[in-house]
């Protein structure tokens, strides 16, 4: 996801603008990223995107794109099966930093390219040919999310463009490159940090519609939360939830601890946003997916418990966000709630 500023040159006489890479805290580019990795680049292949009327004016007309395949060592984040994974390797606007070298070692930040987009038709088919695999995606953050990784005394170090990826200051780091905005992370440590924030208990999303701006709440243990909006204008916010709401949404989850298996209710057509509840816990984690609250408020009472456990769910950490433009439901989750059976105790 490109994350960009606009800064007038104002004070040196110029009228025109400047884009730059906006920072990001490391808790953004965790939670923002689809597949979290460290690994080793094995090849670097030219792709020419099958789709040849495709055009994207706001990229380079480079022809052939260059294309990483990462032999994966370690998943932070993603499914921990996949061995190899692909990314573009050039960059695709003036700040980004994309590039990858055969046998560079790194900590790669990875956001998917939609397949359903034009870059993503025009290049899945290519890449297949290519590396055997249709999944392709972007280094985030403007390439600021490949951390090179070296050695020291005896230490792995990544390093991090703590200007544009803002880091907590604790972490044990040396000076990198000799640039202040660049320092190497001490791995170890860093790769810690990243797995407490993937710590999460529970999962609220909600998925774009007509009229519905998509956004997501992200919970974890501590009761810190990572609010993220996709809509025309992404943003994040961290937030730090009262012992209330989080008691509220625990318990729920607490009484409903045997439920092992998703659950999707209301047909095939999400007409107010698909919903989407997710519990992670020492078990295997499970979704329930609500498409269409009305259709679903007939459910049966074999699978009662599991759509109160969403509506309450989904209530408790609703009520943690203030922003007016996240899609909110409660109210009519709260006449559904009323007829529903009462909850297993």
């Amino acid at each position: 996801m490109l994350l960009l500023v606009v800064t007038v040159l104002s004070g040196l006489g110029f009228g025109r603008a400047v884009p730059e890479v906006a920072p990001v805290t490391l808790e953004q580019l965790v939670a923002t990223s689809d597949a979290i990795v460290i690994g080793e680049v094995g090849s670097v292949a030219d792709v020419k995107p099958w789709l040849a009327r495709w055009t994207a004016p706001d990229r380079l007309d480079v022809g052939a794109w260059p294309i990483a395949e990462i032999l994966v060592t370690r998943t932070l984040k993603g499914d921990p099966s996949v061995a190899k994974r692909h990314c573009v390797a050039f960059p695709t606007w003036t700040c980004d930093t994309s590039s990858a070298k055969v046998g560079e070692r790194a900590l790669f930040f990875l956001t998917d390219v939609d397949p359903k987009s034009a870059e993503g038709e025009a290049l899945s088919a290519s890449v297949e040919d290519v590396f055997g695999s249709n999944d392709v995606a972007w280094i985030a953050h403007s390439g600021r999310g490949k951390l090179l990784l070296s050695e020291v005394d005896g230490r792995t170090y990544a390093e991090c463009w703590v200007e544009d990826v803002v880091v907590p200051k604790e972490l044990p780091r040396i000076p990198g490159g000799g640039y202040a905005f660049i320092a190497r992370l001490e791995l170890a440590p860093f790769v810690a940090r990243i797995e407490a924030l993937r710590a999460v208990c529970v999962e609220i999303e909600v998925l774009r519609a007509p009229g519905i701006e998509p956004w997501s709440l992200a919970v974890r243990a501590d009761r810190t939360a990572t609010w993220v909006s996709g809509g025309a204008r992404p943003r994040w916010r961290e937030l730090r939830l009262d012992a209330t709401t989080q008691v509220d949404a625990l318990r729920v989850l607490r009484r409903e601890s045997s439920l092992s298996t998703g659950f999707v209710f209301g047909g095939p057509d999400a007409k107010s946003g698909e919903r989407r509840v997710r519990v992670f816990g020492e078990s295997e984690p499970f979704e329930l997916v609500l498409r269409d609250l009305d259709k679903a408020s007939s459910v049966s009472r074999e699978h009662a418990g599991e759509l109160r456990t969403l509506l309450e769910v989904w209530s408790a950490l609703r009520s943690a966000l203030d922003d007016p433009t996240c899609a909110d439901h409660r109210a009519r989750d709260a006449q559904v709630l009323a007829g529903l059976p009462t909850a297993r105790r």
